[in-house]
């Protein structure tokens, strides 16, 4: 019997990007936030309907998991981060939608 490798197409980073509008820093919310960026998706987050204690909470651990990734944090509107790993941007993606959001 002979198998034939089959090649599964990998998903692009621009189609990984989680977005998210937070209206609470609570712990639960916070740590599921990160286990996505752990788990090399980028995140698009929304800090306007947080008072500035709880906006600068989530920037923080935020921040904190993308720092521990070799990763990086813009800002890419008023109240409005992306956090991102290091390998967010091997593909070209990213990159190019960043172009695109200036």
């Amino acid at each position: 019997m002979c198998f034939k490798k089959v090649k599964t197409p990998e998903i692009k980073t621009i189609d990984k990007i989680k977005t998210s509008q937070i209206s609470t820093a609570d712990d639960l919310t916070l740590v599921t936030l990160g286990k996505f960026l752990i788990n090399e998706s980028p995140l698009i987050v929304d800090f306007s309907r947080l008072e500035r204690e709880g906006a600068n909470k989530a920037l923080a651990f935020l921040s904190g998991v993308a720092y521990a990734l070799s990763g990086e944090v813009l800002n890419l509107r008023e109240e409005i981060f992306l956090f991102t790993t290091k390998n967010s941007y091997l593909d070209g993606t990213l990159s190019i939608y960043l172009k695109k959001v200036e």
